[in-house]
C-alpha cells in the first residue's frame, strides 16, 4: 500500500509526524533532532525544547540569587560594633564613616546619653535596611523607600534639636559646638539620602 502526503496527495509520503500522525512528503517533512514533524507541529516542539532548556538555567539563577542574599538581622548583629553591619552589606565607605563617627562622638563634649543612644540605634537600623535594600535590588532591580527611613531622619533631627536645647539653647552654644551639631545634622541627611 502506497502512503501519500496529507498536504500533497500527488506525492508519496516518506515520513510521519510524531506529534499529529500526518504522513509527510519530502517538502512537508521537517526534522527536529532525529524526529519528523509537519510544519504545523514543528513550532510547538521548538518552543517546548527551548522552555525545557531555559527552566534549569532559571532555577540555577534563582538559587544563586538566594545564596548571594545577605541576612538583614545578621547585619544588625554585626553593627553592635558600629560600622561592621554596613561593611557586611557591602557598603565599605559607609561602614568606615560610621566607625569614625562612633570614635569621634566618644570624645565629643556635646554627646549626651540620648544622642549616643540614638546614634547606636540608628547604626543598627541603617545596617539592617542597607541589607534589605541590597537583597531587593538583586531580586527585582528596584528599591522602594520605607516610611521608617524618613521617620529615623526626623527623629534624629529632633534629638539634635533637643540636645542643643539641653545645653542652653542654640543662642548660648559656642561656634565649635554649633559646627558639630551642624555636621551631625548633615551626616544624618546624607545617610538618609544615600541609603539606596
Amino acid at each position: 500500500m502506497k502512503l501519500i502526503c496529507a498536504a500533497h496527495p500527488e506525492l508519496a509520503a516518506i515520513a510521519r509526524c510524531v506529534r499529529c500522525g500526518h504522513h509527510l512528503c519530502t517538502t512537508c517533512r521537517h526534522k527536529h533532532s532525529v524526529r519528523n514533524y509537519c510544519a504545523r507541529c514543528l513550532p510547538a516542539r521548538v518552543e517546548a525544547t527551548a522552555a525545557a532548556r531555559a527552566a534549569p538555567a532559571a532555577g540555577v539563577a534563582v538559587i544563586e540569587a538566594r545564596i548571594s542574599e545577605k541576612q538583614p538581622w545578621l547585619a544588625a548583629v554585626f553593627s553592635l560594633v558600629p560600622g561592621l553591619g554596613q561593611l557586611y552589606s557591602g557598603r565599605f565607605l559607609r561602614g568606615a564613616a560610621f566607625m569614625a563617627a562612633a570614635l569621634a562622638l566618644r570624645e565629643a563634649d556635646l554627646i549626651s546619653p540620648l544622642l549616643a543612644a540614638f546614634f547606636y540605634v540608628f547604626n543598627l537600623f541603617d545596617a539592617y535596611r542597607l541589607t534589605q535594600i541590597r537583597n531587593e535590588r538583586q531580586r527585582t532591580g528596584n528599591v522602594l523607600r520605607e516610611f521608617d527611613d524618613a521617620l529615623f531622619a526626623v527623629v534624629g533631627l529632633l534629638v539634635l534639636a533637643y540636645s542643643a536645647y539641653a545645653q542652653g539653647g542654640v543662642a548660648n552654644l559656642s561656634t565649635d559646638t554649633m559646627l558639630h551639631y551642624g555636621s551631625l545634622a548633615l551626616g544624618l541627611w546624607v545617610a538618609h539620602e544615600t541609603r539606596r
